[in-house]
């Protein structure tokens, strides 16, 4: 996990949302207000501005329909 999805998870935090790592299907995700989940290199893009959360959120709501059982 590189210093950037560290930096993405406590900057997520401090804005008042809840942002820690979990497990799904044999990947390690950051899972966002128990509602989403964000891969590391999707982290490492937020923290480094080319997206915004809403950008984030857009993105997992479109992959989620696509393969709703495999996030």
């Amino acid at each position: 996990m590189s210093v950037k999805v560290v930096a993405g998870i406590r900057a997520m935090n401090k804005r008042g949302h809840e942002a820690h790592l979990c497990k799904r299907d044999g990947f390690t995700w950051v899972e966002i207000d128990h509602r989403m989940l964000a891969s590391f290199q999707e982290m490492e893009e937020l923290v480094d501005g080319k997206h915004t959360f809403e950008d984030l959120a857009e993105r997992f709501e479109k992959r989620f329909a696509q393969e709703p059982g495999t996030l």
